[in-house]
């Protein structure tokens, strides 16, 4: 292809392989020259197509490497409407390849490698290489890093959620984003399988945001900022516990159920599970309680495990299995279940020991279920430690049950 062009205030023809000099012609903007239209005479005659240098093409545009002007260490690529020339060497010459110029720089379309490392902050590269290559997982991740980078996160979240198979690279920015967007939930979801550490400290930064929002409502009593607090963090049962006393206070023990339920599947501990059953009795859901003190004393059997225990036994119709959960109750130091039994009951004169008083109690580990006999060894026991059950004999196991 025929050229005239001007370099360094010097007009050149380049025809047919050869670079000569020629007398000056016009040029305007950044335009360099023209392709030759013909050459007659002596006198060039040019055409409208440009030529341009590479320094001066400041967008993404696709050319075909054509010629090597090695007079000039210069490349003449083909652009379709318009020539470019590149002085100075370029990366890897291949002729009748395509390259993409990026800040003016010729890189081959092949190279993604090179591609990839001038992304960053290059908005119309990464949509020129989404473009070509829509279906290329690692051009596609590497648009997301670079999209987050710029502050576009609508981009880079639309693309990442059209991944099948996500990377903790691309995963992590993204994360990022839904920080920007106050989004704190979805950032905890990519953060739980990508970054213990990440998830910790956003996890802690939603907590203390709760907290202050609890100390709102200590200070305020306005029942909106427990609300808000709710759904803040999901996996944070406090905002719950806290609503759960506020309508037990207010006697409103129906949506009281509702809160320490969801407190207790927040977080499934004693003290969560032992408020749901106290909510069910005040709520008169008794069967209800009972399944659910059941369900703690699983974990451990205490004086309030007992006390609503007996609750919920007495108004099942069980009076005397309510008793047992009094007296044990009332024996452990609460001293409300002592006005529920027989005080007398409480007395054993020092020299006839019933071991009956030892049912219900937790001797080093082991909660005793009945007395089973008594012989020249003392008396044996019918423990129970771990959904297992034990014969127990002076405080030595010497049998195991399934």
């Amino acid at each position: 292809m025929d050229l005239a062009f001007v370099k360094d205030g010097v007009y050149y023809l380049y025809m047919n392989g050869s670079l000569i000099r020629t007398s000056e012609f016009k040029v305007k903007d950044n335009v360099i020259g023209y392709v030759l239209k013909e050459y007659r005479e002596g006198k060039p005659k040019l055409s409208s197509i440009p030529v341009h240098e590479s320094s001066k093409v400041k967008e993404i545009v696709e050319a075909k490497l054509v010629d090597e002007i090695k007079n000039l260490n210069a490349y003449v690529f083909d652009a379709k409407d318009f020539l470019i020339i590149h002085f100075g060497s370029i990366d890897e010459v291949k002729k009748d390849n395509t390259y993409v110029f990026v800040n003016g720089k010729p890189v081959l379309k092949t190279n993604l490698p090179q591609l990839f490392d001038l992304m960053k902050g290059n908005y119309e590269l990464v949509k020129y290489l989404l473009k070509e290559f829509p279906k290329y997982g690692e051009v596609v991740r590497r648009s997301i890093i670079s999209l987050v980078g710029m502050n576009k996160c609508d981009e880079a979240i639309t693309l990442y959620n059209s991944l099948e198979k996500k990377y903790p690279e691309e995963s992590l920015a993204v994360a990022e984003c839904y920080e920007k967007r106050e989004e704190y939930l979805e950032a905890l979801k990519i953060y739980s399988f990508f970054s213990e550490q990440k998830y910790r400290e956003l996890e802690k930064r939603l907590r203390d945001k709760v907290n202050l929002l609890i100390d709102e409502f200590e200070r305020t009593y306005n029942v909106k900022s427990l609300f808000e607090a709710l759904s803040i963090l999901p996996t944070y049962d406090a905002p719950a516990i806290k609503l759960g006393w506020h309508f037990i206070r207010k006697k409103n023990h129906k949506e009281a159920v509702k809160y320490f339920e969801e407190a207790v599947r927040r977080r499934r501990d004693f003290t969560n599970i032992l408020s749901l059953a106290n909510a069910y009795i005040q709520n008169q859901q008794f069967k209800e309680a009972l399944d659910t003190i059941q369900e703690a004393e699983k974990i451990r059997r205490n004086s309030s495990t007992a006390y609503l225990k007996g609750i919920a036994l007495e108004y099942l119709n069980a009076p005397m299995e309510a008793q047992k959960e009094f007296f044990f109750a009332c024996r452990e130091g609460l001293v409300d279940a002592c006005g529920k039994i027989k005080v007398y009951e409480l007395y054993t004169p020092q020299n006839e020991f019933d071991p009956n008083s030892w049912i219900g109690y937790v001797l080093y580990g082991y909660k005793v279920e009945k007395v089973i006999g008594s012989g020249g060894m003392g008396y044996v026991l019918l423990v129970e430690k771990g959904m297992r059950k034990f014969a127990y004999i002076e405080e030595v196991v010497v049998q195991s049950q399934s």
